[in-house]
């Protein structure tokens, strides 16, 4: 169910912000499903290899940049999450690095990666990176609070105070 929601996310994000070929669009909605239905049959290796098939594909030219980041690490992150599940808490670890040398920032997309990250380095039994982990994913938490609670709540850029 949270996997659908965070496909169902991206998907909204990629039509609204990018605004690729719906095409596209409608071949990852499936990898999702796909993915998604596999996983819960416990076919963690078929549902990873359907998101990196998908990130094999390649995204089309009008995505954005920055967009291009965020759904790959979107993708790296669901990987990694399968592997963990699957029992594979070395590749969780690669997979979530991999996700963070794409570029690591105060953004959710960072967040999660450092998140299942240090779940991935705890199952190892590397404690003290996984508290780093965990401790970055906080401060980029508080970041984007922080941002949250101070843009002005009016749309034009004046403080309602």
């Amino acid at each position: 169910m949270r996997f659908a929601i965070i496909a169902f996310a991206l998907v909204a994000l990629l039509v609204t912000a990018c605004a690729p070929d719906s095409s596209w669009v409608v071949r990852v909605e499936q990898a999702h499903r796909v993915a998604d239905a596999a996983a819960a049959r416990g076919d963690f290796d078929g549902a990873r290899a359907t998101l990196r098939a998908l990130s094999e594909e390649g995204l089309p030219r009008s995505v954005a940049a920055s967009d291009r980041q965020r759904i790959e690490q979107d993708l790296i992150f669901r990987r990694a999450v399968l592997a963990l599940r699957a029992g594979d808490a070395a590749l969780a670890q690669a997979l979530a690095s991999e996700g963070l040398e794409l570029g690591a920032g105060d953004d959710p997309f960072s967040v999660n990666l450092w998140v299942v990250r240090g779940r991935a380095r705890e199952k190892l039994g590397e404690t003290e990176q996984a508290a780093e982990d965990y401790h970055r994913a906080l401060l980029a938490n508080e970041a984007l609070l922080t941002r949250a609670l101070n843009e002005p709540d009016d749309p034009e850029g004046g403080d309602s105070k």
